[in-house]
């Protein structure tokens, strides 16, 4: 399936927790029980997304809450 957003775009994780409607500390509980894409690391402290691994993920949720 082709994905519909440019495959070298991605989010932090404030843009994550709005996409999600979540906060932050439920971001990291996801992150640390593995319930979200892994994301990739810029630098030290900089944590991204690539959007189109996070649509997929949001699709393959859709598709199990159906």
């Amino acid at each position: 399936m082709k994905s519909k957003t440019d495959q070298n775009s991605y989010i932090g994780g404030t843009e994550l927790e709005h996409r999600l409607g979540i906060g932050h500390t439920k971001r990291h509980e996801m992150m640390k029980n593995g319930e979200l894409p892994k994301p990739y690391k810029f630098g030290p402290r900089t944590i991204r997304w690539k959007l189109a691994e996070l649509e997929a993920w949001e699709d393959k949720r859709q598709e199990g809450e159906a």
